[in-house]
């Protein structure tokens, strides 16, 4: 073999050896870059699942490692939410429009983007575009067209529009028995404005409307005694409020409360004195000891305490959650 021939043949097992080097090489950076992408995303899965909410360093570190392809879209995701909830609105909204058009992504996947960024709008407070989000999502029959539902819903009720929360809450009543109850709160509320615009006939329709939705709804039901006893009708008022407090017994202060303000709307002939709430509730139930006045109120589902009547926990905004504590009436209200 010449001298030539011999470096040839050299040069090419070298070649060949810098091949399988370079390969391996390749191979393995490889594996490390598919091993660092499923470690954060675990790690992704892992803060969101344990409502933790990292620093910004690592949120940095994590934005800049992951891959933005739809193989890493549901990381992105979880990281579009953390910034949410660390309050970084602008990062949390931008990524996710990002993700709606990131290529390779599923019509799922580009719902699940678009409801993400209503929840980015609802959360800086731009309800008008949280509304068209969501709307779109329930307009095109979504997977998330639900969700989004809920999402509409508790828009409405920020705004006070209790004609579309109703409408919201009679399409999700159909898959979610337990939205009746928010249901029958939205006809108690549109009861309450025709009531004060004098339309006691339609305020009575909305009421009854309450009652279909939630049969156990005590709201429709003290606004119907308050009814009866704005068109004079006392005596069967009083037959309908001991049947709501032999059924009930331990909202007697609660009632007690709620007839105290409505009575004093309550025309009252000259020269006659103005019934007392205390009389009211003597008068359905006598053997009962009467309620106290300025008692203490709490949440069942959050705890959440008040001083008076409300019917949207602040807390937690669930309807009818609040109840009568067992308090004295001068000791301050709590929150947790």
């Amino acid at each position: 073999m010449t001298f030539t021939a011999t470096v040839l043949l050299f040069a090419v097992l070298l070649a060949a050896v810098a091949a399988g080097w370079y390969l391996g090489f390749r191979q393995g950076s490889l594996r490390r870059r598919l091993e660092e992408a499923r470690n954060i995303r675990s790690y992704l899965k892992q803060v969101t699942r344990e409502s933790e909410t990292p620093g910004d360093t690592s949120l940095t570190a994590v934005a800049r490692a992951l891959a933005f392809d739809a193989e890493n879209f549901e990381a992105h995701l979880s990281l579009g939410a953390l910034f949410r909830r660390r309050g970084e609105l602008g990062r949390a909204t931008e990524l996710h429009e990002r993700l709606r058009g990131m290529p390779g992504i599923t019509g799922e996947q580009a719902d699940h983007a678009d409801f993400e960024l209503g929840r980015d709008y609802f959360a800086a407070g731009m309800l008008d575009r949280a509304e068209l989000q969501f709307q779109g999502l329930v307009d095109r029959q979504s997977q998330f067209a639900q969700q989004a539902l809920r999402q509409l819903a508790r828009i409405y009720e920020l705004e006070r529009d209790w004609h579309s929360a109703l409408t919201v809450a009679e399409r999700l009543a159909a898959v979610e028995p337990s939205v009746s109850a928010s249901a029958a709160h939205y006809c108690c509320e549109l009861a309450e404005k025709e009531l004060g615009a004098g339309e006691a006939v339609v305020a009575r329709r909305l009421l009854r409307r309450a009652l279909d939705f939630d049969a156990a709804c005590v709201r429709a039901r003290l606004d119907l005694i308050e009814l009866e006893m704005l068109g004079g009708g006392v005596d069967s008022a009083i037959a309908e409020l001991r049947d709501l407090l032999q059924n009930n017994p331990g909202i007697a202060p609660l009632a007690r409360d709620v007839l105290a303000r409505w009575l004093a709307r309550l025309p009252v002939p000259a020269g006659q004195p103005s019934p007392s709430p205390e009389a009211l509730i003597a008068a359905a139930m006598p053997e009962s000891e009467p309620p106290h006045a300025g008692g203490q109120y709490v949440c069942a589902q959050c705890g959440f305490h008040a001083r008076s009547v409300v019917w949207m926990c602040p807390g937690c905004h669930g309807w009818g959650t609040l109840r009568p504590s067992a308090a004295r009436p001068h000791e301050p209200a709590r929150n947790p």
